[in-house]
């Protein structure tokens, strides 16, 4: 995919003072934007009770997120974050399930740079979720992909030189 990047998804500045691992790609600077996306900020997935309160067991329990504040907002929910950035956004709502529409297009998957590969794939084997592993041509990538409860993507980055 070199090449095809017009910003990376994670500012590397910020990678480096979070210690998070970092890939530089080959990115082609865009020059019709004074001010580009920097980083990505969130991700909010909106499920009934039940489904929420299994998504939020996922993303602690598996992916590591920790539960933090969330503004006192009308709706219920909960925000996930790595240090102190609140990175998915869990919103209970009972009329996901009843809507008849079809959403139309939707994200495919959610990436998270990681480290400690090995021990998330024990992680994953021994909890027994499903996953597949990836390396990406021409970097030093390793990807885990694996499925939330909800059916969504959830993409784990590797730098394969620290694993």
């Amino acid at each position: 995919m070199r090449g095809r990047f017009d910003r990376a998804a994670l500012d590397l500045d910020d990678a480096k003072k979070r210690r998070l691992p970092s890939v530089r790609f080959r990115v082609r600077r865009r020059t019709d934007h004074h001010m580009p996306a920097r980083a990505l900020n969130h991700v909010n997935i909106r499920a009934d009770s039940a489904l929420v309160a299994r998504l939020k067991d996922f993303y602690e329990g598996v992916i590591g997120l920790t539960a933090g504040w969330r503004p006192p907002f009308k709706s219920t929910g909960h925000w996930l974050y790595i240090g102190d950035v609140p990175v998915v956004h869990l919103v209970e709502d009972e009329s996901v399930q009843a809507s008849p529409k079809s959403r139309g297009a939707v994200v495919d998957h959610v990436s998270f740079s990681c480290t400690g590969l090995r021990e998330f794939v024990e992680l994953l084997e021994r909890k027994a979720i499903p996953f597949h592993r990836n390396s990406v041509p021409g970097t030093e990538l390793v990807q885990l992909v694996v499925v939330d409860p909800a059916g969504n993507g959830v993409e784990l980055q590797f730098v394969t030189g620290e694993a």
